[in-house]
């Protein structure tokens, strides 16, 4: 038996262009039926999988509805590297099937994650050493960024600061991939501390949003999915008509990657109402978005992480966030002094944003749709690493080997370069180009994309 599928495989109206936005691509058919189904059917290995009850059991989130009747076997074998996952989900199989089509990126792909797992790539053996000397790092900024300020070297204490809040967000990665200890919930708590509690932002949030930037990264619909339980946090159409396909604009599917207030690549400009303030705007965007990104950037992601709610678990983390952030203060003699801790710790965060950016934002955006059905091939497109000596990967938080990472999640930050030889050489049996930014190069091909899309911006109506 077979079930339609949304991607490459659901007709020529898969990817069809809206008249009058030549830039914009539709959903297909198939994704806008998919997109209000009650029935949520996931493709794995060309097996169709009923998840509909095991969504909300399902510890990634409600992450499956977005590959409603679409094939995920590449997303599955990136998250899922423990023996016996699929086993597992044997009650949930039907006897319905699709066809995949033979794929020797897709089975070098396999095989390749199949090997790094034997060789203890994706475990936390080998790496407490590493960890350790994290933490340490991690005390000793705040600790010396608390003796600055005594001493009144007030700016010198907000960079400090500022390294512990790095630092700290860099963990909360870490223990939100579950790559930390690899026990969910175990992690799970650290996050919470690295993240709520030392970065303030919103842990639980992230995971969620970040776990969809991996699976889609950069990716959009015509017909965002409105069955998830966090669908009501974003805009989202009137149903009927987004099922018919009868939208004015694009929606973001990865979150993480779409801005508010400017488009870092013409494919996202179709994500902007005609009637947001910021369409209009984005014709000179190229004058504001690096210095948003840079002296607003750490109030955004506060902003972002909090304004669509958190249990009460994570407010508790976010006041203790708080506590420690007035204990620094109030060793600041005055006001001024207090606003210059705070302010150039956040100023100095525009570096690491800068980087994390530039990860992806120099790339094209597809339909999620196109981008679940070609994952592997997709990550090599979307994805820049971030050139430099390994002595400097404390700085980036690992994040500057984003291809190593995009490809497999589940790999410790500690392992990234030992991998980073595996991968380039797979990219290269394939012909994926596997691309590398120097950050003396970065700002100035932000402020080119910003540019252009600038330009594109002001040609239309």
């Amino acid at each position: 038996t077979q079930l339609a599928m949304g991607g490459r495989d659901a007709g020529p109206e898969a990817g069809a262009h809206r008249k009058g936005e030549a830039e914009m691509k539709v959903s297909s058919a198939a994704k806008r039926a998919a997109s209000v189904s009650q029935k949520c059917f996931v493709g794995i290995h060309g097996t169709w999988y009923d998840l509909t009850e095991f969504v909300n059991l399902h510890p990634g989130g409600d992450i499956l509805w977005k590959f409603n009747q679409m094939d995920a076997t590449e997303v599955f074998i990136a998250f899922h590297t423990k023996p016996g996952i699929l086993a597992q989900a044997s009650k949930y199989r039907t006897k319905m099937t699709y066809e995949r089509q033979p794929d020797p990126v897709k089975s070098a792909y396999a095989k390749l994650s199949r090997q790094l797992v034997k060789e203890g790539m994706m475990s936390p053996e080998g790496t407490a050493g590493t960890w350790l000397f994290n933490a340490v790092r991690l005390l000793f900024f705040f600790a010396v960024s608390v003796l600055s300020i005594k001493m009144g070297w007030f700016a010198c204490g907000g960079v400090l600061l500022c390294a512990f809040w790095q630092q700290s967000g860099g963990l909360m990665h870490d223990t939100m991939h579950t790559n930390f200890t690899y026990d969910r919930n175990l992690d799970y708590y650290f996050g919470w501390l690295f993240g709520t509690v030392f970065f303030g932002t919103n842990s639980e949030w992230w995971r969620r949003e970040h776990n969809v930037h991996h699976a889609l990264t950069n990716s959009y619909t015509t017909a965002p999915e409105t069955q998830s339980k966090h669908a009501y946090n974003y805009a989202m159409p009137d149903k009927v008509k987004a099922a018919e396909g009868d939208v004015d604009h694009g929606f973001s599917v990865d979150y993480q990657m779409k801005e508010d207030v400017y488009a870092q690549n013409e494919d996202v400009i179709h994500l902007f109402g005609k009637n947001d303030p910021f369409y209009f705007l984005m014709k000179y965007q190229h004058f504001y978005m690096l210095p948003a990104m840079v002296a607003l950037g750490r109030i955004g992601i506060l902003v972002d992480s909090w304004r669509h709610g958190a249990s009460l678990f994570h407010w508790f983390g976010f006041a203790l966030h708080w506590v420690i952030v007035g204990f620094v203060l109030s060793l600041c003699p005055d006001w001024f002094s207090r606003a210059v801790v705070y302010y150039v710790s956040s100023l100095c965060e525009g570096g690491l944003h800068i980087q994390l950016v530039a990860n992806h934002y120099l790339n094209n955006w597809d339909l999620d749709e196109s981008i679940a059905n070609d994952f592997v091939r997709w990550v090599f497109k979307s994805t820049h690493n971030i050139g430099g000596p390994a002595w400097f990967d404390w700085y980036h938080l690992g994040l500057n080997l984003h291809i190593e990472h995009h490809l497999f999640p589940k790999v410790s930050r500690a392992n990234l370069r030992t991998i980073q030889p595996k991968v380039q050489e797979f990219g290269k049996a394939h012909g994926l180009d596997y691309r590398e930014l120097y950050m003396s190069e970065v700002v100035p091909k932000l402020y080119g994309a910003g540019a252009r899309v600038a330009g594109v911006r002001q040609k239309m109506n």
